[in-house]
């Protein structure tokens, strides 16, 4: 599907890939749930179904605890040859190619580190991805950054609950209300 063109009401479905449950990853579906007439999945790659089960449970687990994820599915995609991008740009051509009608969306978690030279130790995935997505209609990509803090002022602040954070886009993480539909 080309993008719409004029600004007329859209479907949106958001894809978030997801590695491991951190703050970040909850910052990008707290973006992605803002929109209006959305729907989010996130997608797991794992390397082995044993994997697979841990994380649902993980998966569980979170969404109990942030309930603001009730709406979002999850999908866990196997990739015995521990391949990540392959595997998440079939999960995201699939979507686009089945769900006409949708503007397919993939928001990525990336961390802001607190100096320049750690850019070479983090985002690695995202960069891949992001490259690899730039030449495929249909698709936008979105970044969601998060400032990494030192492990000083992370120590000083280790007491602090995600949902205590700054906001994104004004949104508290902690409400629910702000992502029922």
């Amino acid at each position: 599907m080309a993008l719409p063109t004029e600004p007329t009401e859209v479907r949106h479905r958001f894809l978030v890939p997801v590695a491991d449950l951190w703050p970040t990853t909850l910052q990008s579906f707290a973006y992605a749930l803002s929109i209006p007439n959305s729907e989010v999945t996130a997608i797991h790659v794992t390397e082995e179904s044993a994997t697979k089960a841990d994380f649902q449970k993980e998966w569980d687990s979170y969404v109990a605890k942030y309930p603001l994820l009730k709406g979002v599915k999850l999908r866990v995609i196997e990739s015995p040859y521990r391949s990540l991008i392959g595997p998440l740009l079939s999960a995201i051509d699939d979507t686009r190619d089945t769900e006409r009608g949708v503007v397919v969306s993939v928001v990525l978690a990336e961390f802001i580190p607190e100096h320049w030279w750690e850019n070479f130790l983090h985002n690695q995935t995202a960069l891949r991805l992001k490259a690899a997505l730039l030449f495929r209609p249909g698709v936008v990509v979105i970044s969601v950054p998060t400032q990494m803090r030192s492990r000083q002022t992370a120590a000083a602040t280790k007491a602090r609950d995600v949902t205590q954070q700054t906001p994104i886009l004004g949104v508290s993480l902690n409400k629910t209300s702000d992502f029922a539909k």
